[in-house]
C-alpha cells in the first residue's frame, strides 16, 4: 500500500469513529476499560499499519488513535521529515524505538510579511511564498511582537502569497516592526491536550537549515501549551533552533531521562504558570543559554538527578514567582555565566522558599551559587561547591545584598572565594542569614574609584576602576561591555568576574560608552566610531593617571563580550592614535594594548567580507547609522550593502581585520554559542557570534607571526582554559590563582 493510500485508508477510519469512543477521559466512565482504550497503531517506512515518512504518516496515525479516545502509536526506526509539528492528543501515546526513530524538521523558508497582520486574523500575506505550503508549519512575528505573542498554526489554504492559517495572531504584525513568516515550529507540540506522552524519540531540529531562533514561549524541539499530566521520557532533542523541551501553563508535567543538546536556547524550561513540574534524570549539555530555566510562576517544581554541563548561560536560572521548588542531587558542571543564579527580583515577584541540596556545582563561570534578588526562605544544605582547579568558579557561593533568610549548613565549599556575603545587617538584629559565613569569605569589592569622567560630551563617559594591592605598578585589563553599541552598562560585570584579576595582582577597569543612537544625535560619522574613540579615550586616561593609580602601562589588555570584544579588538589591531603634538596630555598617551581576548567578537563590519564568510549575516549596518523606527537588523545590513562602495574607507577602518600587521599583540577569542561546525561559506545558527568571526582573524594574523587563539565548545585550547587565564597569563605571566 503506498504512503498516500495508507493516509487516505486512516481517513476513512476517523469519518467512521466507533460509537462508545465518547466514554475515554471521562472522570466518572462506566470503567477502567471505557476509560483507557487499548488502540494501537504502527507507522514505518515499511511493514506497518501506516506507511509513510513524513509528518503527515505519524499525524494520521495520533489523530485516529486519538478519535477513538486514547491508545498508542508505535513508530517505526527510520528518518520521518516534518514539515509541521506532531501534534499530540488527549490520552495518545506516541512511542519510537529509542535512538533510531529520528523526526527531523525541514528545512527553514522565511519571507517578509506584505502586508500587516492584524490581531485576530487567521491568515498571513507574505513576500515569497516560495516554501510555504498547505499543511505545513509557520510561525509569525516581529520584531517587538515575539515570544507570547507570536504564533505557530498550520497553513490551511492559499491564493498566491495570501495563506489561511489554523490560529490566529495574537497581536498586530506589522511590517513596520519587521513583521515576517518563517516555516518554524515545534517538532512535537501539545496545544490544550492532557495525559498525552512522548517516548522514545529522537527530535533533530536541523539548526544548519533553520537559522532563525525562536524562544520557548511557542515552540521548542518538543514544546506542550496547557498540556496537564503529560509525560516526556527517554527522548534526545538537539540542534533545535530554540530551546530543547518547553512546557507553557502545563501543570503536573513530568520529563524523565530526556537529554537537550547543542540547542539554541534553553535545554529544559518548565515554563510561564507550569505548576508541580517533576524534571528527573535529563541531560542539558552545550545549549545556547540556561541548562535548566525555570520560568515565571513555576511552582511546586522538582528537579532530581539532572547533570547540567557546557551550556552557554547558567546551569540553572530561578525566578519570577518560581516558589517552592526543589532542587536535588543534579549535576551542573562548566557553564558559561555560572552554576545557579536566583534572578534579581523584588519581593513580591522573587523566587522564594527553594531547598537546594546534594547537589554538585563544579567549574563553572565565575561563580557557583548566586541569590540575588530579594528572596526568603532559601535552604542550600549538603552541596558541594568545589572549583577542582580550572580557576573559573572563583566563588562558591554569593549572596546579593537584597536577600532575605539564606540557610546554608553542611556544603562543602572549595573556592578562592568561599562565600560572598552582600547582605548589610540590620540595626538591632541579627543578620539575615540562619548560618555566617565560612572563615576567610570576602564581601562584594566596590570600585576604589567610581564613575570616574574620561569625556566630556556625554554623561556616559565614565569609567570604574578597581586596584590590586601590590606595591609594584600592578597591569591592567580593561572590560568592555557588550550590547551591540546599543545597550549595557559597565555594571554588567559582576565581581566574579573582576575577582581573578585582582586576585592575581591586576587592576580591573570596566568603562561605559556613548550608544549609536547618542553618537548620530551628536553627528559622529559613522556613528560606531564614538563607541570606538570613547573606548581609546578611557585607555588614554587610564595610561595618563597611571603613577597615580599604581598601573604599569606596558601591560594593559581589554577584553569584552560581542560589540565589547569588538572594539577591543580594534583598541588592539588599530595603529597607535596618540597625538604626540597635542595640547591635551591625554590625548598624547599610546592607545596600544598588550593582549587583547574576546568573547563572541566580530572582527569585520564589511557586508561583502561578511556575506561570503557567513552567507545570512545580519549585523553591522546600525553601525554606520542605517538605524531607523521600524527597520530590523537584516534590513540595516541590507542598506550597509546597497552603500558599501562609498563607505568602504570607513568599513575598513573601523574593522578590526583590516588593521593587522606584525607588531599587534596575541589575541584569544571565545565562542561560547558555537554549537555547530564553524564553516566558512556556510549559514550559521547565531551569524553575529559565529566563530568563524574569529577563525578569519586568527588565520590573518598567524600569517603576520602573532599569536592568535580560537575556541568554541568542544575545541577548546590546552593552553588557555578561559579568556579569563589567557589575560592573567600574559599580563601577570602566571595561571590563575587556585583555590
Amino acid at each position: 500500500m503506498t504512503r498516500e493510500r495508507s493516509i487516505l485508508s486512516l481517513a476513512l477510519l476517523l469519518l467512521a469513529r466507533p460509537a462508545g469512543a465518547d466514554q475515554a477521559g471521562r472522570t466518572h466512565a462506566e470503567s477502567d476499560l471505557h476509560a483507557r482504550p487499548a488502540v494501537r497503531v504502527t507507522v514505518g517506512h515499511r511493514d506497518a499499519d501506516i506507511v509513510g515518512t513524513d509528518h503527515r504518516a505519524l499525524q494520521a496515525a495520533v489523530d485516529y488513535v486519538g478519535s477513538l479516545g486514547g491508545g498508542e502509536v508505535e513508530i517505526g526506526p527510520g528518518e520521518y521529515l516534518m514539515r509541521d509539528s506532531l501534534h499530540l492528543r488527549c490520552r495518545v501515546t506516541v512511542r519510537g524505538t529509542g535512538g533510531t526513530t529520528v523526526l527531523k524538521k525541514a528545512r527553514e523558508h522565511r519571507s517578509p510579511l506584505a502586508a500587516d497582520g492584524d490581531f485576530g486574523e487567521a491568515a498571513i500575506t507574505v513576500r515569497d511564498p516560495e516554501g510555504f505550503a498547505i499543511g505545513g508549519g509557520v510561525y509569525v512575528a516581529s520584531k517587538t511582537q515575539r515570544h507570547f505573542h507570536g504564533v505557530c498554526a498550520t497553513i490551511l489554504n492559499a491564493n498566491g502569497t495570501f495563506f489561511t492559517l489554523s490560529r490566529h495572531l495574537n497581536a498586530d504584525v506589522l511590517m513596520a516592526d519587521g513583521g515576517f513568516a518563517a516555516t518554524i515550529f515545534p517538532v512535537v507540540s501539545g496545544y490544550e491536550v492532557e495525559d498525552a506522552r512522548v517516548e522514545g524519540l529522537v527530535v533533530d531540529g536541523n539548526r544548519a537549515e533553520n537559522p532563525t531562533t525562536v524562544d520557548g514561549c511557542r515552540t521548542a524541539g518538543i514544546y506542550l501549551y496547557r498540556g496537564d499530566a503529560c509525560v516526556i521520557r527517554d527522548c534526545v532533542v538537539r540542534d533545535a533552533s530554540g530551546d530543547g523541551i518547553s512546557f507553557q501553563q502545563s501543570n503536573d508535567v513530568a520529563v524523565e531521562g530526556c537529554v537537550a543538546e547543542r540547542c539554541a536556547g534553553f535545554g529544559l524550561h518548565p515554563g510561564s504558570g507550569s505548576q508541580r513540574p517533576t524534571v528527573r534524570n535529563c541531560r542539558a549539555v552545550a545549549n545556547g543559554e540556561d541548562g535548566f530555566f525555570f520560568c515565571w510562576r513555576v511552582r511546586g517544581g522538582v528537579a532530581e538527578g539532572n547533570r547540567l554541563e557546557h551550556n552557554g548561560g547558567y546551569g540553572m536560572s530561578i525566578g519570577h514567582k518560581d516558589s517552592g521548588n526543589l532542587v536535588r542531587g543534579n549535576t551542573i558542571v562548566g557553564n558559561r555565566r555560572g552554576g545557579v543564579y536566583w534572578r534579581a527580583e523584588t519581593e513580591p515577584m522573587a523566587a522564594h522558599r527553594i531547598t537546594f541540596e546534594g547537589n554538585t556545582v563544579c567549574d563553572n563561570e565565575g561563580v557557583g551559587l548566586f541569590v540575588d534578588g530579594a528572596t526568603n526562605g532559601t535552604v542550600i544544605r549538603d552541596n558541594v561547591v568545589e572549583d577542582t582547579g580550572s580557576g573559573r568558579q572563583a566563588t562558591g557561593i554569593r549572596i546579593g545584598k537584597d536577600a532575605g533568610d539564606v540557610i546554608l549548613e553542611g556544603n562543602t565549599i572549595k573556592a578562592a572565594s568561599e562565600v560572598i556575603d552582600e547582605r548589610p545587617s540590620r540595626a538591632g538584629a541579627p543578620a539575615r542569614s540562619a548560618t555566617a559565613p565560612a572563615a576567610g569569605s570576602s564581601r562584594l569589592h566596590r570600585p576604589s574609584h567610581a564613575d570616574v569622567p574620561y569625556g566630556t560630551v556625554s554623561q556616559r563617559q565614565r569609567l570604574d576602576l578597581w586596584q590590586a594591592r601590590s606595591p609594584e605598578p600592578t597591569p591592567l585589563v580593561l572590560l568592555i561591555h557588550g550590547g551591540g553599541w546599543r545597550r549595557g552598562d559597565k555594571s554588567d560585570f559582576g565581581f566574579e568576574e573582576i575577582r581573578p584579576f585582582l586576585d592575581a595582582g591586576i587592576s580591573v577597569a570596566t568603562l561605559n560608552y556613548r550608544f549609536i543612537d547618542q553618537c548620530m544625535d551628536q553627528g559622529v560619522k559613522p556613528p560606531v566610531r564614538g563607541c570606538l574613540m570613547d573606548a581609546a579615550r578611557a585607555l588614554q586616561t587610564l595610561r595618563a593617571r597611571a603613577a597615580e593609580w599604581n598601573i604599569d602601562p606596558a601591560r594593559i589588555g581589554a577584553s569584552g563580550e560581542s560589540a565589547g570584544g569588538c572594539t577591543s579588538l580594534w583598541l588592539a589591531l588599530h595603529d597607535d592614535l596618540a597625538d604626540p603634538g597635542s595640547v591635551d596630555p591625554i590625548a598624547r598617551q599610546s592607545t596600544r594594548l598588550a593582549c587583547a581576548a574576546g568573547k563572541g567578537a566580530q572582527t569585520s563590519l564589511d557586508p561583502r567580507e561578511l556575506r561570503e564568510w557567513i552567507p545570512n549575516a545580519e549585523y553591522g549596518g546600525h553601525a554606520f547609522g542605517f538605524t531607523a523606527p521600524g527597520r530590523d537588523r537584516p534590513g540595516e545590513f541590507e542598506l550597509l550593502a546597497a552603500n558599501r562602495e562609498h563607505l568602504l574607507p570607513l568599513i575598513r577602518e573601523h574593522s578590526p581585520i583590516h588593521h593587522v600587521s606584525s607588531d599587534d599583540p596575541p589575541v584569544f577569542l571565545d565562542y561560547p554559542k558555537q554549537n555547530t561546525s564553524p564553516v566558512p561559506g556556510t549559514p550559521q545558527t547565531d551569524p553575529t557570534h559565529t566563530a568563524i568571526y574569529g577563525l578569519e582573524l586568527a588565520d590573518r594574523l598567524r600569517g603576520q607571526g602573532v599569536e592568535a587563539v580560537v575556541t568554541w565548545p568542544g575545541h577548546g585550547d590546552p593552553a588557555y582554559a578561559s579568556t579569563t587565564a589567557f589575560l592573567i597569563e600574559k599580563l601577570a605571566g602566571q595561571a590563575p590563582s587556585q583555590p
